[in-house]
């Protein structure tokens, strides 16, 4: 039987003479038997996405690069209406668990302005 997993792979911009850390987490669903042939997936789907798009890569100006970094974590996603958790209508594909100080830290979080802690 096959898993479909959301897969947080991180990749990470690469400028050319400078020492910017700039990267960002791509979610991306893949299916495999078991949980290492998804890392698998996952490590082959960041490798295919490095480069510089033949030379036209710029970020503010600068020639840039990408360039994996890694899977981050493989997420199994859960379908509310396909017993086999297929990707459906309404599927939770992934989620991030948070820890807030206050209720108005909630909010603040909600509006885009606000602190979070991933709890891991």
């Amino acid at each position: 039987m096959m898993t479909w997993y959301a897969a947080h792979i991180v990749m990470q911009i690469s400028l050319n003479g400078r020492n910017d850390v700039i990267a960002w987490e791509n979610i991306v669903l893949v299916e495999a038997p078991t949980v290492e042939e998804a890392y698998d997936k996952a490590d082959e789907i960041g490798l295919q996405g490095e480069g510089d798009c033949n030379g036209t890569l710029e970020w503010d100006g600068v020639p840039a690069c990408k360039v994996y970094r890694g899977t981050r974590r493989l997420v199994s996603i859960s379908s509310p209406t396909d017993i086999e958790n297929n990707p459906t209508d309404g599927c939770e594909v992934t989620y991030l668990q948070i820890r807030l100080d206050s209720q108005d830290a909630l909010r603040g979080y909600l509006e885009g302005d606000g602190e979070a802690r991933l709890v891991e």
